[in-house]
């Protein structure tokens, strides 16, 4: 697993890659609640290169929402491969988070003023901003 962060369009964009299970989970936490800064409102979470996420890794990316919640914000998730796509609607998270299906998609509406964007399902395929 690994845990990296980058700003897009001056929104902080935390990228992670590998396997987010039990063994490392709270050090993906750790990092993704590190490259925030005080000021960060906002942050995109791109899971592109992602190709597990065990239950603790869906807990532990439900701490960063909560942690941008507690900061007035969101946290926008993207990239979700179909496999980490369906553990999100089995576990209810599709219906709690913010989900893009890509990170320019997810820069946008993390921008957004407001409240969360609403969450689409069109042809198989989630699809965000759709009001």
């Amino acid at each position: 697993m690994e845990v990296g962060a980058e700003r897009w369009d001056g929104l902080l964009v935390i990228i992670a890659s590998g396997r987010i299970d039990a063994t490392n989970s709270a050090d993906f936490s750790r990092a993704a609640m590190a490259s925030l800064d005080p000021a960060d409102r906002c942050a995109v979470l791109d899971l592109e290169g992602v190709v597990f996420l065990s239950s603790s890794g869906l807990r532990a990316v439900l701490l960063l929402a909560k942690e941008m919640k507690n900061r007035k914000g969101r946290l926008v998730v993207c990239s979700l491969a179909r496999p980490l796509l369906d553990a999100f609607a089995i576990s209810g998270f599709d219906q709690v988070l913010d989900i893009a299906a890509d990170r320019p998609s997810a820069v946008r509406a993390a921008k957004r003023s407001g409240p969360p964007f609403q969450i689409a399902v069109f042809s198989g395929c989630l699809f965000s901003g759709c009001q």
